[in-house]
């Protein structure tokens, strides 16, 4: 849904995994697909990758990067998840009760620096006493009514070569900018 939605993979962290990607064993190549892999827990699809190193295929296996139950999160994506929840101004939960750890403590790291957490579920959740605002609704209703009041279009159909590889815009500048927002409210 994340890359689907243009926004630059270097800002996302997957720490559970997308049905629609593919990473070569060998090279790390990633492939985002239009279909479901087909597979969960970190197996083969079958496939071969394509890409080529120092001019030459590279045909590592490929396997759908869905962990399963019993599966580590990734190291990689749990540092970038807990840095961007760190330097979060708003962190909205959308269809999920955090009872998870440690991802579902994650917007509580926005909350310890100054930001705020909204939350939309059906039931209660793990964190809702520690919530800027609740939204007992169906996050597709939700999402539906802002996206209309915000009179922007909700694109249906996903287009594979339109992945955002990285953000121009450097974290560091939005750290910056939550230090001097935080010293005016204070003055």
């Amino acid at each position: 849904m994340h890359i689907r939605s243009g926004y630059p993979l270097n800002r996302i962290a997957e720490l559970h995994g997308n049905v629609f990607l593919e990473k070569c064993a060998r090279c790390g190549r990633r492939y985002y697909r239009t279909t479901p892999t087909g597979s969960i827990g970190l197996k083969p699809t079958g496939k071969r990758c394509e890409g080529t190193n120092s001019g030459r295929p590279c045909r590592g296996m490929l396997h759908d990067v869905c962990l399963d139950w019993e599966d580590p999160l990734p190291q990689e994506d749990l540092c970038a998840a807990n840095e961007f929840a760190r330097n979060a101004d708003l962190s909205i939960c959308m269809g999920t009760t955090l009872q998870i750890t440690p991802a579902g403590d994650l917007p509580l790291l926005a909350k310890k620096n100054g930001g705020k957490m909204v939350i939309i579920n059906l039931s209660k959740t793990k964190h809702d006493e520690k919530a800027d605002l609740i939204i007992n609704a169906r996050v597709d209703d939700v999402m539906r009514m802002l996206m209309t009041t915000m009179d922007i279009d909700v694109v249906q159909k996903f287009n594979a070569d339109f992945i955002v590889p990285l953000s121009i815009h450097p974290l560091e500048r939005f750290r910056k900018n939550r230090k001097r927002w935080k010293m005016k409210k204070e003055e």
